[in-house]
């Protein structure tokens, strides 16, 4: 049994926990909540409590999943790769950019293996598409219009008392939903080069950050890209569409369903798949140990989504288009 290091035992935590007990690890947990160590230690959930973060290389961890609040991230990160142990990083990378230019000077000399947890890529929906892109079998990528909302308050009703009511965690639409399909685009189309947004509070009370933010971006290899995003509509939709230049391509991931159309006579190609979230979060972290990088979110990726995150809201705030190497 081969161990692996936890850091945080969050709600996101705890799935992390989940998947590596169904793949046999032996699970140490280091946790700042000790009541939530000894109540996952009696039920079996873990192996092993860590108190400190001291001498970690004795217990030859496999690799290392850190969980904790967002802007603890960082610290987590340089102590890991101190000692030399790969890690998966829960999403977003940060919730500001200062110092992570520098660190990842500081991870690619170390050449620890390290992704960011944005389990989408690992989806088979996903997967397809980028081939299916990749190929230009439909000409070229010209437009990607995305929308992805829900009632966030029917999974999360506690979200008044989580990481979400503050910005400074990493809560808010853009840094706890929007930057999953920020991490799609940039899978797609690559990185972005400038955002216009209007991203405001409509609808929640008692939290700091927007439930709502409507976008329009530019990448660097001149495609267009319009992404909605809200947290209270009803029903939860999840569609992304790609138009290019000999056929349209939509991915519904409610349905799992790909359509390919390349004419307007009402006829389509339709493509069924079987995926369901908890797989898909399984496949991420099974990608991550055998080294699968094609599906993975590499820092570099995660820190270029954290520069459009933080784009949005400087658009949003100023009214004005923002150029990403300005940020």
């Amino acid at each position: 049994m081969k161990n692996c290091l936890v850091i945080g035992a969050g709600g996101i935590g705890l799935r992390h926990i989940k998947i590596l007990k169904f793949l046999n690890y032996k699970i140490f947990l280091y946790e700042l909540n000790n009541v939530i160590s000894v109540k996952l230690k009696k039920v079996n959930y873990i192996d092993v409590i860590l108190n400190n973060l001291n001498n970690i290389n004795s217990f030859n961890f496999e690799f290392s999943v850190i969980c904790s609040p967002s802007q603890t991230h960082l610290e987590y990160c340089k102590i890991l790769i101190k000692h030399n142990i790969p890690f998966l990083c829960e999403k977003p990378f940060s919730n500001t950019l200062v110092g992570l230019d520098k660190f990842n000077l500081v991870l690619k000399k170390s050449k620890v293996k390290s992704c960011v947890g944005y389990p989408r890529r690992s989806s088979k929906g996903v997967i397809r598409i980028k081939d299916i892109l990749d190929s230009r079998k439909f000409g070229n990528l010209r437009i990607i219009k995305s929308n992805f909302s829900q009632d966030f308050r029917k999974y999360r009703p506690d979200y008044k008392n989580t990481y979400y009511s503050k910005i400074n965690s990493g809560g808010g639409a853009i840094f706890d939903a929007l930057t999953h399909h920020i991490d799609l685009l940039i899978f797609f189309a690559g990185k972005i080069k400038s955002v216009s947004s209007i991203s405001k509070n409509l609808v929640f009370s008692g939290v700091e950050g927007e439930d709502f933010s409507l976008n329009h971006f530019i990448f660097e290899n001149g495609v267009i890209g319009d992404v909605h995003c809200n947290q209270f509509q009803k029903p939860n939709y999840d569609k992304i569409e790609f138009i290019c230049s000999k056929a349209n391509i939509s991915f519904d991931r409610i349905s799992n369903v790909i359509k390919i159309k390349k004419d307007d006579s009402g006829n389509f190609e339709e493509i069924q798949f079987d995926d369901d979230w908890d797989e898909i979060f399984k496949m991420q972290t099974i990608n991550f140990i055998e080294n699968n990088i094609n599906f993975q979110t590499s820092v570099d990726e995660a820190i270029h989504n954290v520069q459009v995150c933080q784009a949005i809201r400087e658009s949003s705030k100023l009214n004005k288009s923002i150029s990403i190497n300005e940020n």
